[in-house]
């Protein structure tokens, strides 16, 4: 069954219950046009970055306790480990500040989140295999020592 396969929300370790989502998912897509040409061309550039916006809330009696942990987390610098009840786990990114509206009810106080993640890989930096600057230096060296010669 679904149900028993959702795993329950949080990012960077603070949970929160999820009202909604929508994902944004497909390929980049560079359109050319060109003048006189009553069509286009199009180049696939890739998958596109899977986006993701949740409609998310914390609520009870320490709501605020909730809220301010999660809005802390919000704020940290750099990616961090979602939770996606439907997607699991995964290092995202806010794509833009959440926003944040709060209810005093009956119940306990509610704190609802809109968030706006995209789903992020590792850096992959290029390894320096050659020291360029090293070897120039002992051919510049090795030919001083022939033209000396």
């Amino acid at each position: 069954m679904w149900k028993e396969k959702l795993q329950k929300a949080s990012f960077r370790g603070i949970p929160f219950f999820m009202k909604s989502a929508d994902t944004q998912v497909g390929r980049r897509i560079n359109t050319h046009e060109f003048p006189y040409r009553d069509d286009a061309e199009v180049e696939d550039m890739g998958k596109a970055a899977r986006g993701f916006s949740v409609s998310a809330f914390v609520i009870g009696n320490d709501y605020i306790e909730k809220r301010d942990a999660l809005i802390e987390a919000l704020e940290k610098r750099g990616s961090g480990i979602l939770v996606h009840p439907y997607y699991g786990i995964m290092s995202a990114a806010l794509t833009e500040p959440a926003r944040i509206s709060e209810n005093m009810s009956k119940k306990g106080g509610i704190a609802e989140f809109s968030i706006s993640f995209i789903a992020v890989s590792e850096r992959e930096f290029t390894q320096v295999l050659t020291n360029t600057k090293e070897n120039i230096q002992k051919k510049a060296a090795q030919l001083e020592k022939t033209a000396a010669a």
